[in-house]
């Protein structure tokens, strides 16, 4: 088992390896920081002191412990230190990540400007479901506020998986697109709260009536 980790981990590099020499991302980040930054993190080959929180993973939570030990065979867990990126803006990601410890924070950055966080991860949610669906550029950044634990899927394990179990699969994708049907309803409040006058209009009226009639 400790030589098919190994294995994965140099064919996880690897791929990223490639992905590195035919991109250069627009957020200034070369292709020799991705090696290197994959290279740092640290990869946790017992997973026993982790099951507990690995299991409260939304994507996870479902799972018997057998369905779940089968799905982390074919994952990565990986140890992070704070500060470091999980996910860079633009570049191309095909891995979804699950926080099982510690705390992330989601950022953009628009040209000319500085990062701006967007909201945090905390334990047990996910980032880069997306990746499941179709190849494209990461639109903000996932880097690590403190010392982080977390699960990387690659796309290829996860469709890898469905079709050898499919029962638990299912479970999985279900959870998935919870996971996304729910960012997208906060995203619309953020989105419609955003688009609300700062004023309270009915405060407005109160003003009117308690001074401007009142002299």
């Amino acid at each position: 088992n400790v030589l098919d980790r190994a294995e994965k981990r140099r064919a996880s590099i690897w791929l990223d390896t490639i992905s590195a020499f035919f991109y250069c991302f627009p957020s200034g980040e070369s292709g020799a920081n991705l090696i290197l930054r994959r290279l740092q993190m640290e990869q946790i080959s017992d997973h026993g002191p982790y099951e507990k929180r690995i299991g409260n993973v939304l994507i996870f939570k479902y799972l018997t412990a057998n369905e779940r030990s089968e799905f982390l065979k074919e994952s990565e867990l990986l140890r992070c230190e704070a500060g470091e990126k999980i996910i860079g803006q633009d570049e191309i990601n095909s891995c979804i990540f699950a926080l099982a410890e510690g705390e992330m924070n989601i950022s953009a950055k628009k040209p000319g400007a500085n990062d701006v966080v967007l909201c945090s991860v905390r334990e047990g949610e996910v980032v880069g479901e997306s990746a499941i669906f179709m190849t494209v550029k990461a639109t903000a950044s996932v880097v690590c506020t403190k010392p982080s634990v977390v699960v990387k899927i690659h796309r290829k394990s996860v469709i890898d998986y469905f079709r050898h179990r499919p029962h638990a699969g299912n479970k999985i994708l279900m959870l998935i697109v919870y996971s996304l049907l729910d960012k997208l309803r906060t995203a619309n409040i953020e989105l419609a709260n955003e688009k609300q006058s700062v004023i309270n209009l009915d405060d407005i009226d109160q003003y009117v009536q308690d001074t401007i009639m009142a002299v």
